[in-house]
């Protein structure tokens, strides 16, 4: 009873910051990871710019990117997330391809999946961009001219929104 207190007394005054400091500490508190995971979803593009997003797991990273709400005004900021959460270290990049079947590559615009193309990664999974990038634009050229009327996002929070 004491530990649901504590926790709804956390969840009422977390903030974005506050939820990725209690993703790496709480051990066991699932509603509460949860709940963290919920807020960091919620306020994304803030998070991938704090330095804190570098000391999530690779699978606390991925469960933020799968959620529906995640809430970005463009897909590109998944990738920016992505990467700067491998900056941390070079040991991660066997998570890239894990992570990269989050991203919704169909919803870049061409202009950003030509640059992803030029991009060059190291370690095993390093082609998994190169593939995801070469079949996004494939299946891009395949379909136009796409109204946005066509364009269905991954994400909810996009389906106002076309690619170019």
């Amino acid at each position: 009873k004491l530990a649901g207190a504590i926790e709804a007394g956390f969840r009422a005054s977390l903030d974005s910051s506050g939820a990725l400091r209690v993703l790496q500490e709480a051990h066991g508190l699932n509603d509460l990871k949860a709940a963290c995971e919920e807020m960091v979803a919620k306020d994304f593009e803030s998070c991938i710019q704090q330095p804190l997003l570098g000391k999530l797991s690779a699978s606390q990273l991925a469960r933020i990117l799968k959620r529906s709400d995640l809430c970005l005004s463009r897909e590109e900021s998944v990738l920016k997330g992505i990467f700067n959460w491998l900056s941390v270290s070079m040991d991660r990049n066997s998570s890239l391809g894990m992570l990269l079947q989050h991203v919704d590559f169909q919803s870049i615009s061409v202009e950003n999946l030509l640059r992803l193309g030029r991009v060059t990664l190291s370690g095993p999974d390093a082609g998994d961009l190169q593939r995801e990038v070469h079949e996004a634009l494939r299946v891009r050229q395949r379909k136009r001219p796409q109204s946005s009327d066509d364009f269905q996002p991954k994400r909810r929070c996009l389906q106002h929104w076309s690619p170019d």
